[in-house]
């Protein structure tokens, strides 16, 4: 930022162990890294981490907290170490800030953009970008992110399992799949229900990978139905 403010943005789409050990690890990396040996402390820049989570990380309503240094009397000893953490999918409320931000995280189709009625600069330079992302760009997006969620698997697994619920983390990773899946053939093509049935029928994690795989590279709809009745 122009007042020499640094800041990281993280998105997170699923939970992982040590989460909060990992944020804090690079906002203090952040922070430490422009300090050379010998050098002045008063080139410590601010240092701002702001975490977009596509899930909770807790049970309250809250879904934008600011985190800074504070002491026992909950009053502010600097606010040189910042944290944010937005989560997506907990219920707005009426009148914050940060509102507009998560509806434009959350947009998934044109329609959704549409619906947004905002004044904020920021968000809409990012429905502008949004819109003018090529379809090849979008489809690359999600695959990218489909190899990212079997990339960060390993963590995953060790969460669901301190939380005791491997079982239900299994259904949801076929679930989350699915909806992958479907998301990038309506973006493609226009498909029907019976299509879309038969993808909600397929419980596979490895048929469902290769689905994903062969949806983004299939030339026509045609082509992806022999993939999918193979």
């Amino acid at each position: 930022m122009n007042d020499n403010t640094k800041i990281d943005i993280e998105m997170q789409i699923r939970p992982q162990k040590f989460w909060i050990k990992r944020q804090l690890y690079y906002l203090t990396r952040a922070y430490s890294d422009d300090l050379g040996m010998g050098q002045s402390y008063d080139r410590l820049k601010k240092c701002i981490i702001i975490s977009i989570l596509d899930f909770n990380l807790s049970d309250d309503a809250e879904y934008h907290s600011r985190y800074t240094l504070m002491d026992s009397n909950n009053r502010e000893h600097t606010d040189l170490l910042e944290v944010h953490v937005i989560e997506l999918r907990k219920t707005l409320a009426e009148g914050n800030p940060v509102n507009d931000w998560i509806r434009l995280f959350n947009a998934e189709t044109e329609e959704d953009l549409t619906r947004m009625n905002t004044e904020n600069k920021g968000v809409i330079k990012g429905m502008e970008i949004m819109r003018t992302l090529s379809l090849s760009k979008r489809i690359r997006y999600m695959f990218e992110q489909h190899l990212k969620e079997k990339r960060d698997r390993l963590a995953e697994d060790e969460y669901v399992r301190d939380m005791g619920k491997l079982e239900g983390k299994l259904e949801g990773e076929v679930s989350g799949k699915i909806e992958s899946l479907i998301t990038i053939l309506r973006t493609r093509w226009n498909v029907s229900d019976a299509v879309i049935q038969e993808v909600r029928n397929i419980h596979s994690k490895e048929k469902l990978d290769e689905l994903i795989a062969k949806a983004v590279i299939a030339d026509t709809l045609e082509g992806f139905c022999k993939y999918l009745a193979g």
